[in-house]
């Protein structure tokens, strides 16, 4: 099923379709239901800077 990565200060949300990324407005994405919460998702910074610090942890450790 399809989740939220990461949401835009302008209303717009990243969502994951089983590994094809597609931006979708708010409106539709709460109208189909997908999770987590659009509240709950990190803006989209936060989102890249964590994947950053992943990448570089991951690199750390091999």
């Amino acid at each position: 099923m399809a989740s939220g990565m990461f949401r835009t200060s302008d209303g717009w949300v990243q969502v994951d379709y089983d590994g094809t990324n597609i931006p979708i407005p708010r409106s539709k994405y709460e109208e189909n239901g997908y999770k987590p919460d659009f509240d709950k998702l990190p803006l989209e910074a936060d989102y890249w800077a964590a994947q950053e610090k992943a990448k570089s942890q991951n690199a750390k450790g091999a």
